[in-house]
């Protein structure tokens, strides 16, 4: 959590003190509920007086929430038994809350902005309730210009052969997701079909492609990952939805895509030249991406360092670039790069 986050529940808890009516609060008292509360919250942790002081200062400015606190004389006991007086605080208006401060003119753009947004990244036909929802938020903006600006690039909004059914399974999904459903689903590749007695946990999107990860009844213990377009049918299931402890940042950590295939991450080590590299330096194809110029006998490259498993989705994006990277290193990577080069000299009877 960062500090900012931590800042905004610790306004919160003083502005429910602030707003109580039913007790004082002094600022030994704050300090301890403050302290109590954030405790129990998300990301255990405490407090000093001096922060105290500098978080109640911060709202009181005009940067802040420019709150008005009035004061009161409370009696209170201390440690040797002696009866003194402090100062207690709260609202001088007791309806005022931060919670309750209208927007400015900068923040309703901000929140246009996060619409239009909102409305280009998504389908009708996977949420039908997001064009809905969408309406009522510009209702309740005004009459701001929400012209949209961008589209996000999405080919199978364009059409395809099986875009509607992809688009109804998708919504199928999030739903069964979202009420711990079980179903059966067909599958249907150039290899095989297959029945899945199926159940989803999470969708993740590659290149176009959607992809359900779930477990099956038969093996509840091991992630499965299914193209949506490879699905010819769906129902729900009354078999008991299998619960399955996923943690979408620990399982996408070291994969570029969505398939596993077991095993540890490798460094894989690749020169990119031209326009790859410029490319390359601007658009990092994984979090873990280190790359650095070098210039040698007068050329100028990317040296960069990926530390990713080696998965079909690792050969795709490599694949993107071509004749525009060399692959150093791992060996096996190498050869199956050069495997894959000798076969395409071949479709094109090309001499090697």
């Amino acid at each position: 959590m960062s500090a900012r986050n931590k800042a905004q529940i610790r306004y919160r808890i003083l502005d429910r003190c602030f707003r109580d009516t039913t007790k004082d609060y002094t600022l030994s008292d704050l300090l301890m509920t403050v302290n109590r509360l954030l405790e129990t919250s998300d990301i255990p942790h405490t407090v000093s007086e001096r922060q105290l002081y500098s978080d109640i200062a911060y709202m009181k400015s005009d940067a802040g929430y420019g709150i008005v606190l009035e004061t009161n004389r409370v009696s209170r006991t201390d440690e040797r038994g002696r009866v003194r007086m402090y100062s207690a605080y709260r609202y001088k208006d007791p309806k005022y809350s931060i919670e309750r401060i209208p927007l400015s003119h900068q923040q309703l753009r901000y929140v246009v902005n996060f619409i239009c947004s909102f409305e280009a990244s998504f389908n009708p036909d996977v949420a039908p309730w997001a064009s809905k929802t969408v309406a009522k938020m510009k209702d309740w903006i005004g009459t701001f210009d929400g012209r949209p600006i961008f589209r996000y690039d999405n080919y199978a909004m364009q059409g395809g052969v099986r875009t509607k059914e992809v688009y109804d399974y998708l919504r199928i999904f999030l739903e069964a997701i979202d009420s711990k459903q079980s179903v059966t689903i067909y599958v249907k590749s150039f290899e095989e079909e297959r029945v899945y007695s199926f159940h989803p946990i999470y969708l993740k999107q590659f290149v176009n492609r959607w992809s359900v990860l779930g477990v099956t009844t038969d093996n509840p213990d091991k992630i499965e990952v299914i193209p949506l377009d490879k699905i010819y049918s769906i129902e729900t299931s009354a078999v008991p939805f299998i619960h399955y402890d996923f943690d979408p940042d620990e399982y996408f950590e070291d994969l570029i895509g969505v398939n596993d295939p077991g095993g540890e991450a490798v460094d894989i080590h690749f020169y990119a030249f031209d326009w790859a590299a410029y490319y390359l330096a601007n658009n990092p194809i994984h979090s873990s991406q280190r790359s650095r110029w070098i210039e040698k006998d007068g050329q100028k490259y990317l040296d960069v360092h990926l530390d990713v498993k080696i998965n079909l989705e690792l050969m795709f994006t490599l694949n993107r670039f071509f004749n525009k990277i060399k692959v150093l290193s791992p060996q096996s990577l190498v050869d199956e790069l050069n495997s894959s080069i000798h076969e395409t000299f071949e479709r094109y009877n090309i001499e090697a």
